[in-house]
This record gives C-alpha cells, structure tokens and sequence, in this order.
C-alpha cells in the first residue's frame, strides 16, 4: 500500500516536470521566436525563471510527502 502511494506520488512529480518542462520549453520558443526590445526580452526571462522556480517548489513540496510514506 505504501509502496503504491509512493509509486503514484512519484508518477505525479515526473508528469508535473513534464508539464512545466514542456511549457517553459513553449515560453522560452516563443520569447525568442519574437522581435521586441530587450526591456521586454528581460521581462519574459524573469517570467520564465519565477516559472521555473515555482515548478521546483511544487516538486519540493511533494517529495517530503514520499519519505514520510516510506517511514
């Protein structure tokens, strides 16, 4: 049972990185695909890495979820 749950958890932070992945991966195409002045080239960059950093949060917060199951 614990097993399970650590199995599904663990498939839940691997399709969350998936998603950010994919979707910072779109941002960051389209921010450079685009022709606009460097101010608004600095703006999405920090857009991109505050995305960034919420995804690792995100996944920070499940993993103590896991060790507290295995224990």
């Amino acid at each position: 049972m614990i097993q399970e749950r650590i199995k599904r958890e663990n498939a839940y932070v691997k399709m969350l990185m998936i998603q950010k992945s994919n979707q910072l991966f779109d941002e960051t195409t389209k921010a450079y695909t685009k022709k606009h002045f460097v101010e608004e080239k600095l703006m999405g960059l920090r857009n991109i890495i505050a995305n960034v950093k919420d995804a690792f949060k995100t996944i920070v917060q499940q993993a103590p979820a896991s060790k507290m199951c295995s224990k």
